[in-house]
C-alpha cells in the first residue's frame, strides 16, 4: 500500500470510536468534553434529552451529581478514579442499567467509559431473586407462609440457648379436612389450610411461633409460657379451629387434637419424634375420655331403664298391696 494512502492515527482512532460497543468521552477537569463517540450519545440520551454533551458533569448529573467533587478530590495522578459504578436510567417505560468508569489520563483530563449492562443486571437480579426464593422456601411453607420445620428447629435451638423458661411445644393435628378435599376439591382444601393457619397465628399471638410440619400437622412454639399457660393456649386454639369455616358458600367443621410437649434441654431434641410421642399420648387420653363418656352414657341409659322397670313393678304390685292392706283392716 502507498504510504500516502495509509490511515493516520487520527483516522484509526476515529474508526475505533465509531465501532467500539461502549461509550467513550474525554473531558477536562472543568467538565468540558473534547471527544465523544456516537455510542455515548446513544447511551446518555435518557439523561440528556437535548443531546448536549458539551459538559460531562452536566450530562452525568442525574446519576452522578457529585462527580466533579470526587474527581477533584482524587489523589492519584493517573488510573481508575470511578470503577464500574452502576446506575439505572429510565427511557420512557423502559429501564436501562449503565456502568460508569472514569480513568484519569493526566492532571487535567479524564476518559469516561459508559457501558450498557442492562442484560447483565437483569440476570443478576433474577439470580438474586432465585436465591432469595430458595432461601425463603428453605424456611417457610409455600402454601400457608408459616415457618416450616427447618425454621422451627432454628428458633427452638435459639430458645434453648437463651435459657430461662423451658420451651413448650403444642402439636396440633387437624381432623376433617379430607371431607373438604373430597367434596370441594383440593384447591378449596388448600384454602381451608390457609385459613386454619391464619386463625392459629391470630390466637397464638406474636410471642409464640406457629409453624406447619406438613399436611394437617401444625405446631406452636411457646417460649415464655409455662405448661399451664400453654395448655390454656391449646384450649383456645382448639376452640378457634372448632368454629365453622365457610367453603364455597357452605359451612364446614373440622376439629383438632392438641398435644403438649416440654422440650428436654438435656438431650438432642427431635421435633418429629416429640410430635409422634405427644400425639400418641393425646390419642390415648382422648380414647380414654371417649370410653369413659360412652360408659357414662350406658350407665345413664341403664339407670333410666331400671327406673322404668322399677316403676312398672311398682304399678304391678300396687293392687296387691292395696288388697293386703284391705285384708289387714278387715280383721
Amino acid at each position: 500500500m502507498d504510504p500516502a494512502q495509509e490511515p493516520d492515527d487520527l483516522e484509526l482512532l476515529t474508526d475505533f470510536l465509531y465501532i467500539v460497543p461502549v461509550g467513550l468521552m474525554r473531558f477536562h477537569m472543568n467538565g468540558l468534553v473534547d471527544l465523544a463517540n456516537p455510542k455515548v450519545a446513544q447511551l446518555l440520551t435518557p439523561l440528556v434529552p437535548d443531546g448536549d454533551l458539551s459538559n460531562a458533569y452536566h450530562a452525568l448529573a442525574p446519576v452522578a451529581p457529585d462527580l466533579a467533587r470526587r474527581l477533584n478530590d482524587a489523589t492519584i495522578d493517573s488510573g481508575i478514579v470511578v470503577d464500574h459504578e452502576r446506575y439505572t436510567v429510565m427511557a420512557g417505560k423502559h429501564r436501562a442499567d449503565l456502568s460508569l468508569t472514569v480513568h484519569r489520563v493526566d492532571q487535567i483530563s479524564f476518559i469516561a467509559v459508559i457501558e450498557d449492562v442492562t442484560a447483565q443486571a437483569e440476570q443478576e437480579r433474577q439470580l438474586r431473586e432465585t436465591k432469595a426464593d430458595l432461601t425463603w422456601r428453605r424456611h417457610y411453607d409455600t402454601l400457608t407462609g408459616l415457618p416450616n420445620r427447618s425454621l422451627l428447629e432454628i428458633r427452638l435451638a435459639e430458645a434453648v440457648a437463651e435459657g430461662g423458661e423451658t420451651p413448650v411445644l403444642l402439636f396440633l393435628d387437624i381432623m376433617g379436612t379430607k371431607a373438604v378435599n373430597d367434596t370441594k376439591g383440593y384447591a378449596e382444601g388448600d384454602a381451608l389450610l390457609v385459613e386454619i393457619a391464619r386463625r392459629l397465628v391470630a390466637v397464638a399471638g406474636p410471642d409464640n411461633l406457629v409453624a406447619r410440619l406438613g399436611g394437617e400437622h401444625f405446631v406452636v412454639l411457646c417460649r415464655w409460657l409455662d405448661e399451664t399457660a400453654a395448655g390454656d393456649l391449646g384450649s383456645r386454639l382448639r376452640e378457634a379451629i372448632a368454629a365453622p369455616f365457610e367453603i364455597d358458600g357452605d359451612p364446614f367443621h373440622v376439629s383438632t387434637l392438641v398435644a403438649l410437649a416440654n422440650v428436654d434441654q438435656r438431650t438432642n431434641f427431635d421435633v418429629l419424634k416429640a410430635a409422634d410421642a405427644a400425639m400418641q399420648r393425646a390419642k390415648l387420653e382422648l380414647q380414654a375420655q371417649q370410653d369413659a363418656e360412652r360408659q357414662r352414657q350406658k350407665m345413664e341409659a341403664l339407670g333410666r331403664m331400671m327406673g322404668g322397670v322399677a316403676h312398672e313393678i311398682n304399678n304391678m304390685l300396687q293392687p296387691i298391696g292395696l288388697l293386703v292392706q284391705d285384708m289387714i283392716e278387715s280383721k
